[in-house]
């Protein structure tokens, strides 16, 4: 959408992102907002669109959360 960089002195235009209405393991029915795309055009919308419903896994049992801490890494 714009709203990152991949490299140092890239523009990044704020007028775009996602904002995220649910979390994991919420429990939705049809027609519940899931986030709201900010894009700066129609094309780029839809795009984001399709990558998020390709990102999600939908269940009809709650899904235990991830854990908080997956190491913990120490010097020797």
């Amino acid at each position: 959408l714009g709203a990152g960089r991949e490299r140092k002195g890239q523009r990044i235009d704020p007028r775009v992102g996602i904002v995220l209405h649910r979390q994991l393991g919420d429990y939705v029915t049809a027609g519940d907002p899931l986030w709201t795309i900010h894009a700066a055009s129609e094309a780029a919308a839809q795009a984001a669109e399709a990558r998020l419903l390709q990102a999600c896994t939908w269940a009809e049992v709650p899904l235990p959360p991830p854990p908080l801490i997956y190491e913990i890494i120490r010097e020797i």
